[in-house]
Protein backbone atom coordinates (compact mmCIF):
# COMPACT_ATOMS: atom_id res chain seq x y z
CA UNK A 1 0.00 0.00 0.00
CA UNK A 2 1.64 3.48 -1.08
CA UNK A 3 1.33 6.25 1.87
CA UNK A 4 -0.81 8.85 0.67
CA UNK A 5 0.21 12.68 0.76
CA UNK A 6 -0.71 14.01 3.96
CA UNK A 7 -0.38 17.37 6.12
CA UNK A 8 -0.11 17.86 9.13
CA UNK A 9 -2.97 20.32 10.91
CA UNK A 10 -1.45 22.67 13.37
CA UNK A 11 -4.05 22.95 15.68
CA UNK A 12 -3.38 20.06 18.33
CA UNK A 13 -2.41 22.70 20.84
CA UNK A 14 -6.14 23.65 21.36
CA UNK A 15 -7.55 20.06 21.24
CA UNK A 16 -8.05 19.66 25.05
CA UNK A 17 -9.57 23.12 25.47
CA UNK A 18 -12.10 22.58 22.65
CA UNK A 19 -13.29 19.18 23.37
CA UNK A 20 -15.92 20.31 25.23
CA UNK A 21 -17.69 22.11 21.71
CA UNK A 22 -17.72 18.59 20.21
CA UNK A 23 -20.96 17.38 22.38
CA UNK A 24 -22.35 21.42 21.34
CA UNK A 25 -25.12 20.34 19.04
CA UNK A 26 -25.68 17.12 20.87
CA UNK A 27 -29.67 16.29 20.73
CA UNK A 28 -30.06 18.63 17.92
CA UNK A 29 -33.16 18.21 16.45
CA UNK A 30 -33.13 18.09 12.36
CA UNK A 31 -35.89 19.27 9.60
CA UNK A 32 -37.78 16.81 7.88
CA UNK A 33 -35.82 17.78 4.77
CA UNK A 34 -32.50 17.08 6.44
CA UNK A 35 -33.40 14.06 7.55
CA UNK A 36 -34.52 12.71 4.43
CA UNK A 37 -30.99 13.89 2.76
CA UNK A 38 -29.41 12.06 5.93
CA UNK A 39 -26.66 14.54 6.49
CA UNK A 40 -25.95 18.08 6.94
CA UNK A 41 -22.85 20.30 6.10
CA UNK A 42 -22.10 23.04 8.55
CA UNK A 43 -19.50 25.68 8.66
CA UNK A 44 -16.62 25.56 11.37
CA UNK A 45 -14.14 27.82 11.74
CA UNK A 46 -10.64 26.66 10.60
CA UNK A 47 -8.69 27.70 14.45
CA UNK A 48 -11.34 25.35 16.04
CA UNK A 49 -10.87 21.81 16.45
CA UNK A 50 -13.31 19.30 14.71
CA UNK A 51 -13.31 15.83 16.06
CA UNK A 52 -15.20 12.85 14.69
CA UNK A 53 -17.62 13.11 17.19
CA UNK A 54 -18.41 16.33 17.24
CA UNK A 55 -22.50 16.97 16.45
CA UNK A 56 -23.20 20.43 15.06
CA UNK A 57 -25.68 23.20 16.09
CA UNK A 58 -28.99 23.83 13.58
CA UNK A 59 -27.46 27.24 13.64
CA UNK A 60 -24.24 25.99 12.28
CA UNK A 61 -25.89 24.55 9.15
CA UNK A 62 -23.74 26.22 6.06
CA UNK A 63 -25.64 28.83 3.93
CA UNK A 64 -22.65 30.22 2.55
CA UNK A 65 -18.63 29.68 2.31
CA UNK A 66 -16.23 32.83 2.13
CA UNK A 67 -12.58 33.33 2.87
CA UNK A 68 -10.43 36.65 2.43
CA UNK A 69 -7.16 36.52 1.69
CA UNK A 70 -4.16 38.63 -0.17
CA UNK A 71 -2.02 38.10 -3.50
CA UNK A 72 0.34 35.42 -2.83
CA UNK A 73 -1.41 34.30 -0.25
CA UNK A 74 -3.10 30.86 0.95
CA UNK A 75 -6.37 30.52 3.27
CA UNK A 76 -8.43 27.99 4.19
CA UNK A 77 -12.30 27.63 4.80
CA UNK A 78 -12.98 24.39 6.94
CA UNK A 79 -16.14 23.14 6.98
CA UNK A 80 -18.01 19.77 8.47
CA UNK A 81 -20.35 17.15 7.03
CA UNK A 82 -22.40 15.27 10.06
CA UNK A 83 -23.99 11.93 9.06
CA UNK A 84 -27.49 12.07 10.87
CA UNK A 85 -28.32 8.31 9.50
CA UNK A 86 -26.68 5.33 8.26
CA UNK A 87 -25.36 4.86 4.56
CA UNK A 88 -23.94 7.69 4.15
CA UNK A 89 -21.16 6.84 1.78
CA UNK A 90 -18.20 8.13 -0.58
CA UNK A 91 -18.36 11.80 0.53
CA UNK A 92 -17.10 13.95 -2.28
CA UNK A 93 -17.12 17.76 -2.59
CA UNK A 94 -16.35 19.45 -5.61
CA UNK A 95 -15.35 23.27 -6.15
CA UNK A 96 -15.82 25.53 -8.66
CA UNK A 97 -14.34 28.91 -8.66
CA UNK A 98 -11.66 30.59 -11.11
CA UNK A 99 -8.87 30.60 -7.74
CA UNK A 100 -6.65 27.35 -7.95
CA UNK A 101 -8.49 25.22 -4.35
CA UNK A 102 -6.49 22.11 -2.72
CA UNK A 103 -9.18 19.82 -1.02
CA UNK A 104 -7.83 17.86 2.17
CA UNK A 105 -10.55 15.60 4.21
CA UNK A 106 -9.59 14.22 7.74
CA UNK A 107 -7.04 11.00 6.94
CA UNK A 108 -9.27 7.64 6.26
CA UNK A 109 -9.25 5.40 9.11
CA UNK A 110 -7.99 2.62 6.74
CA UNK A 111 -5.07 4.57 6.15
CA UNK A 112 -4.65 5.69 9.59
CA UNK A 113 -4.92 2.33 11.08
CA UNK A 114 -1.88 0.98 8.08
CA UNK A 115 0.59 3.48 9.88
CA UNK A 116 -0.32 3.42 13.41
CA UNK A 117 0.86 -0.37 13.00
CA UNK A 118 4.02 0.32 11.61
CA UNK A 119 6.82 -1.38 13.61
CA UNK A 120 7.95 2.13 15.98
CA UNK A 121 10.92 2.11 14.26
CA UNK A 122 9.52 3.29 11.10
CA UNK A 123 8.67 6.43 12.86
CA UNK A 124 5.45 6.86 10.48
CA UNK A 125 2.37 8.45 11.95
CA UNK A 126 1.81 9.06 15.90
CA UNK A 127 -0.80 7.06 17.01
CA UNK A 128 -2.45 9.16 19.89
CA UNK A 129 -2.66 11.96 18.06
CA UNK A 130 -6.64 12.31 16.71
CA UNK A 131 -7.18 11.49 12.69
CA UNK A 132 -8.63 15.36 12.36
CA UNK A 133 -5.34 16.42 13.16
CA UNK A 134 -4.14 14.59 10.07
CA UNK A 135 -5.35 16.09 6.87
CA UNK A 136 -5.01 13.60 3.34
CA UNK A 137 -5.20 15.31 0.20
CA UNK A 138 -8.23 14.35 -1.81
CA UNK A 139 -11.56 15.25 -2.35
CA UNK A 140 -13.85 11.84 -1.36
CA UNK A 141 -14.08 10.59 2.08
CA UNK A 142 -15.34 6.72 2.04
CA UNK A 143 -17.68 6.01 4.77
CA UNK A 144 -19.14 8.03 7.30
CA UNK A 145 -20.96 5.84 10.14
CA UNK A 146 -24.25 7.78 11.71
CA UNK A 147 -23.76 10.53 14.01
CA UNK A 148 -19.76 11.15 12.98
CA UNK A 149 -18.45 14.06 11.40
CA UNK A 150 -16.01 14.65 8.57
CA UNK A 151 -14.15 17.87 8.23
CA UNK A 152 -13.09 19.07 4.88
CA UNK A 153 -10.30 21.54 4.34
CA UNK A 154 -10.73 24.33 0.96
CA UNK A 155 -7.02 26.04 1.04
CA UNK A 156 -7.18 28.35 -2.23
CA UNK A 157 -4.44 30.13 -3.17
CA UNK A 158 -4.44 33.89 -4.59
CA UNK A 159 -1.53 34.49 -7.20
CA UNK A 160 0.69 37.62 -6.80
CA UNK A 161 -1.50 39.06 -9.79
CA UNK A 162 -4.76 37.40 -9.00
CA UNK A 163 -7.62 40.19 -9.92
CA UNK A 164 -8.44 42.01 -6.53
CA UNK A 165 -12.34 41.72 -5.70
CA UNK A 166 -14.76 38.83 -4.66
CA UNK A 167 -14.48 35.74 -6.98
CA UNK A 168 -17.61 33.93 -6.10
CA UNK A 169 -17.91 30.16 -6.90
CA UNK A 170 -19.68 27.25 -5.30
CA UNK A 171 -19.46 23.93 -3.32
CA UNK A 172 -20.98 20.98 -3.99
CA UNK A 173 -21.66 17.86 -1.54
CA UNK A 174 -22.94 14.74 -2.07
CA UNK A 175 -22.72 11.20 -0.41
CA UNK A 176 -23.23 8.42 -3.07
CA UNK A 177 -27.04 7.86 -3.37
CA UNK A 178 -27.98 11.04 -1.84
CA UNK A 179 -29.35 14.52 -2.80
CA UNK A 180 -26.71 17.16 -3.68
CA UNK A 181 -25.81 19.82 -1.48
CA UNK A 182 -24.73 23.60 -3.09
CA UNK A 183 -23.42 26.34 -1.12
CA UNK A 184 -22.44 29.68 -2.02
CA UNK A 185 -18.95 30.34 -2.24
CA UNK A 186 -17.26 33.95 -1.87
CA UNK A 187 -13.23 34.67 -1.96
CA UNK A 188 -11.94 37.78 -1.35
CA UNK A 189 -8.84 38.65 -2.97
CA UNK A 190 -7.88 41.79 -1.25
CA UNK A 191 -6.30 44.73 -3.48
CA UNK A 192 -2.74 44.93 -1.37
CA UNK A 193 0.06 42.48 -1.21
CA UNK A 194 1.27 41.72 2.47
CA UNK A 195 4.38 42.73 3.45
CA UNK A 196 7.38 41.02 3.73
CA UNK A 197 7.42 39.65 7.96
CA UNK A 198 10.43 41.09 9.55
CA UNK A 199 10.54 38.74 11.92
CA UNK A 200 11.63 35.14 11.62
CA UNK A 201 9.17 32.83 10.91
CA UNK A 202 10.34 28.78 10.32
CA UNK A 203 11.12 25.79 11.69
CA UNK A 204 12.41 22.39 10.61
CA UNK A 205 13.01 19.01 11.35
CA UNK A 206 16.25 16.86 10.70
CA UNK A 207 16.24 14.71 8.01
CA UNK A 208 16.17 11.40 10.37
CA UNK A 209 12.68 12.11 12.46
CA UNK A 210 10.84 12.16 8.53
CA UNK A 211 9.75 8.51 8.50
CA UNK A 212 12.52 6.33 8.00
CA UNK A 213 11.55 5.28 4.50
CA UNK A 214 12.29 9.03 3.53
CA UNK A 215 15.81 7.60 4.21
CA UNK A 216 17.41 9.58 6.83
CA UNK A 217 20.01 11.69 7.02
CA UNK A 218 20.56 10.49 3.16
CA UNK A 219 16.93 11.68 2.02
CA UNK A 220 16.94 12.81 -1.25
CA UNK A 221 17.66 16.40 -2.35
CA UNK A 222 14.73 16.59 -4.41
CA UNK A 223 12.63 15.56 -1.53
CA UNK A 224 14.07 18.24 0.97
CA UNK A 225 13.63 21.20 -2.08
CA UNK A 226 10.00 20.05 -2.03
CA UNK A 227 9.75 20.39 1.74
CA UNK A 228 11.40 23.45 1.39
CA UNK A 229 9.13 24.51 -1.23
CA UNK A 230 6.50 24.17 0.46
CA UNK A 231 7.57 26.44 3.56
CA UNK A 232 8.51 29.26 1.30
CA UNK A 233 4.98 29.21 -0.54
CA UNK A 234 3.25 28.86 2.77
CA UNK A 235 4.98 32.23 4.28
CA UNK A 236 7.69 30.54 6.37
CA UNK A 237 10.73 32.59 5.67
CA UNK A 238 13.30 31.29 7.92
CA UNK A 239 15.05 27.97 9.08
CA UNK A 240 16.93 25.93 11.57
CA UNK A 241 19.23 23.94 10.09
CA UNK A 242 20.38 21.16 12.63
CA UNK A 243 22.79 19.18 12.85
CA UNK A 244 25.72 21.49 11.18
CA UNK A 245 28.42 18.92 12.22
CA UNK A 246 32.06 19.35 12.30
CA UNK A 247 33.30 21.98 10.15
CA UNK A 248 36.95 21.15 10.56
CA UNK A 249 39.33 20.52 9.21
CA UNK A 250 38.50 24.30 7.63
CA UNK A 251 37.62 24.83 5.08
CA UNK A 252 34.22 22.50 5.54
CA UNK A 253 34.08 19.97 3.05
CA UNK A 254 30.97 18.33 2.35
CA UNK A 255 29.17 19.69 5.25
CA UNK A 256 25.11 18.91 5.87
CA UNK A 257 23.90 22.12 6.21
CA UNK A 258 26.73 24.25 4.05
CA UNK A 259 26.91 21.86 0.97
CA UNK A 260 23.03 20.30 1.24
CA UNK A 261 20.49 22.20 3.32
CA UNK A 262 21.73 25.76 2.87
CA UNK A 263 21.92 25.53 -1.28
CA UNK A 264 18.87 23.77 -1.23
CA UNK A 265 16.86 26.38 1.19
CA UNK A 266 18.10 29.33 -1.30
CA UNK A 267 17.58 27.17 -4.70
CA UNK A 268 13.65 27.17 -2.69
CA UNK A 269 13.51 30.82 -1.88
CA UNK A 270 13.14 30.00 1.76
CA UNK A 271 15.28 32.61 3.25
CA UNK A 272 14.49 36.11 3.76
CA UNK A 273 18.02 37.92 3.64
CA UNK A 274 16.65 40.35 6.29
CA UNK A 275 15.74 37.93 8.45
CA UNK A 276 17.05 35.18 10.94
CA UNK A 277 18.12 31.93 10.56
CA UNK A 278 19.82 29.52 12.82
CA UNK A 279 22.64 26.59 12.18
CA UNK A 280 22.50 24.40 15.47
CA UNK A 281 25.23 21.76 16.39
CA UNK A 282 28.72 20.34 16.39
CA UNK A 283 29.91 22.58 14.51
CA UNK A 284 33.37 22.44 16.20
CA UNK A 285 34.78 18.87 17.45
CA UNK A 286 35.42 17.80 21.00
CA UNK A 287 33.82 20.78 22.53
CA UNK A 288 36.74 23.19 21.73
CA UNK A 289 36.34 26.82 22.19
CA UNK A 290 39.09 27.63 19.86
CA UNK A 291 37.82 25.53 17.17
CA UNK A 292 34.35 26.64 17.38
CA UNK A 293 35.32 30.42 17.01
CA UNK A 294 37.12 29.40 14.40
CA UNK A 295 34.35 28.12 12.69
CA UNK A 296 32.84 31.12 13.17
CA UNK A 297 35.86 33.26 11.86
CA UNK A 298 35.75 31.31 8.95
CA UNK A 299 32.05 31.80 8.35
CA UNK A 300 31.62 34.98 8.87
CA UNK A 301 34.01 35.60 6.07
CA UNK A 302 33.03 32.93 3.54
CA UNK A 303 29.10 33.48 3.50
CA UNK A 304 28.91 37.19 2.28
CA UNK A 305 30.88 35.81 -0.85
CA UNK A 306 28.27 33.49 -1.41
CA UNK A 307 25.32 35.50 -0.87
CA UNK A 308 24.15 33.51 1.70
CA UNK A 309 21.40 34.95 4.02
CA UNK A 310 21.58 36.22 7.69
CA UNK A 311 22.21 33.06 10.09
CA UNK A 312 22.75 32.42 13.77
CA UNK A 313 25.31 30.21 14.72
CA UNK A 314 24.47 28.98 18.17
CA UNK A 315 26.73 26.12 20.17
CA UNK A 316 26.76 25.21 23.88
CA UNK A 317 28.69 23.04 25.69
CA UNK A 318 26.56 21.50 28.11
CA UNK A 319 29.39 19.09 29.69
CA UNK A 320 31.82 22.37 30.59
CA UNK A 321 29.26 25.30 30.68
CA UNK A 322 30.98 26.59 33.84
CA UNK A 323 34.15 26.77 31.98
CA UNK A 324 32.72 28.77 28.73
CA UNK A 325 29.92 30.08 27.89
CA UNK A 326 27.30 30.26 24.87
CA UNK A 327 28.47 31.35 21.40
CA UNK A 328 26.23 32.81 19.38
CA UNK A 329 27.07 35.77 16.30
CA UNK A 330 25.01 36.80 13.52
CA UNK A 331 25.98 36.17 10.22
CA UNK A 332 24.81 38.92 7.25
CA UNK A 333 24.79 38.25 3.65
CA UNK A 334 26.41 41.34 1.49
CA UNK A 335 24.48 40.18 -1.04
CA UNK A 336 20.27 40.07 -0.16
CA UNK A 337 19.31 39.79 -4.02
CA UNK A 338 21.56 36.57 -4.63
CA UNK A 339 19.72 34.80 -1.88
CA UNK A 340 15.98 35.52 -2.76
CA UNK A 341 17.14 34.79 -6.63
CA UNK A 342 16.23 31.35 -6.40
CA UNK A 343 20.22 30.89 -7.50
CA UNK A 344 22.15 27.79 -6.12
CA UNK A 345 24.83 28.60 -3.91
CA UNK A 346 28.17 26.81 -3.74
CA UNK A 347 30.29 26.87 -0.27
CA UNK A 348 34.08 25.58 -1.52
Amino acid sequence: MNPPIIQTGTIIGVAAVVAAIAVAGAGAEWSPLEEQDGYVVFNHSNLVNLPATHVPAPEAIAKSLACTLAPDEYESIQFGVHAITDGIEKVKVQVECDLPVTVYHRISPAIKEYFEFQPGDAAEIRGWLPSEIHLQRGNVFAALPNGNTVNFWLTFRAAADSKPGLHRGKVRIQPAGKPATEIALAVTVRPFALQRPRSSFGMWFREDMLPKRFGGMGVANETVLGIYRDMAAHGQNACVFYPASDFHPLPPRRNHVLHKLLPLAMEAELLDPNVMSLMLGNIAPDNSPEKLQASIDWLLAETPKQGCAMCSVLARDWSRRKQWRKRNVSVRSCSPSLSRSGAKATIP
